[in-house]
């Protein structure tokens, strides 16, 4: 599939350049993110590899199923683990996913963007350590559920 600047359909890509954009610079962001998923499509030389099952297969590995929240139960603060919506993950996935590789300051927006999603798609990485992180923690506090 042919990405073309202007036209951007696919929902992954259009929330991971919104992300991926700061201080009202979309339009670089925009250029930085297809020119790292084309690099890494050449860079895999794989010729099956097309780049929304790519974006998809790494944001489906980056979506938490739970996130803790914090609910007050009489005097007393309790952290809950709450199930989220398919549109909360998507927006976790991609957060962690931006804030991880581009906040690495090792060099430009692209090189730090095709460095975080090789990770992601390998299965290693700081933003999956997150998405451990949130769920071993909604396994530890799992008794609170009932003061939903």
């Amino acid at each position: 599939m042919e990405l073309k600047r202007r036209s951007v359909k696919d929902k992954n890509l259009q929330h991971l350049i919104a992300k991926a954009s700061s201080k009202g610079q979309k339009q670089q962001a925009e250029r930085d993110v297809l020119k790292a998923l084309r690099s890494i499509k050449v860079s895999k030389k794989n010729i099956s590899l097309t780049i929304v099952p790519f974006l998809n297969k790494v944001l489906t590995n980056l979506e938490p199923r739970v996130i803790p929240t914090t609910r007050k139960f009489k005097r007393t603060k309790y952290t809950i683990p709450v199930y989220v919506t398919e549109e909360k993950e998507l927006s976790f996935g991609v957060f962690w996913l931006v804030k991880f590789s581009c906040g690495r300051r090792k060099g430009s927006r692209k090189k730090c963007l095709i460095e975080g999603l090789c990770d992601t798609w390998e299965g290693v990485g700081s933003p999956l350590a997150e998405k451990r992180k949130m769920h071993n923690f909604g396994l530890e506090n799992r008794a609170y559920i009932r003061f939903l």
